[in-house]
């Protein structure tokens, strides 16, 4: 008798636990976004990657467009303010004020520069970009010699923007 004292349709303690288990518990994860399967890991780390070029090739481009307009102040912006530079045939030149001079007496005589795009790895807010350079340098008695060689260029994120962390211009030894 105590079954028809709790009701028609009263389904129980039982019942509601099994309600409020079964809300509780997590959906699967395809089921969160309806329609939608979550991507596998070498997607997400493609879409990444994809990302971070974008990224540095922004990077590159402001980097060779001041290179070519022999402004200072713009050309040191694309530089963090620890950034190393090893130029064609020189040594390392260490922070924004050795860079900055370098630019300042290399710029002058610098025709078009260019930088090609090889392979490209990044993890977390770091990125390094191996490819090529060519450029024009006007001698003294006004011949123009062409350069071309290696680049390796680290880049670093800071918000939203990369930065040149390390760049090395590996230029052919004579031989």
């Amino acid at each position: 008798m105590k079954n028809k004292e709790r009701g028609a349709g009263s389904a129980g303690p039982n019942a509601s636990f099994l309600l409020l288990l079964l809300l509780a518990l997590p959906l699967p994860l395809f089921g969160q976004i309806p329609g939608q399967k979550i991507p596998s890991r070498d997607r997400i780390h493609a879409e990444f990657i994809e990302n971070i070029k974008g990224g540095i090739n922004e990077a590159r481009t402001r980097w060779m467009e001041r290179i070519e307009t022999d402004d200072m102040d713009p050309l040191m912006a694309t530089y963090s303010p620890d950034a190393t530079v090893i130029p064609p045939g020189g040594g390392p030149l260490y922070g924004q004020e050795a860079i900055r001079a370098y630019w300042e007496e290399a710029l002058p005589g610098l025709g078009p520069v260019r930088i090609g795009f090889g392979d490209m790895d990044a993890s977390g807010q770091m990125a390094m970009v191996a490819g090529t350079y060519s450029l024009q340098r006007r001698q003294e008695n006004g011949a123009v010699v062409v350069e071309s060689g290696g680049l390796l260029t680290v880049f670093v994120q800071v918000g939203r923007d990369w930065f040149i962390r390390a760049q090395v211009f590996a230029a052919p030894t004579a031989g």
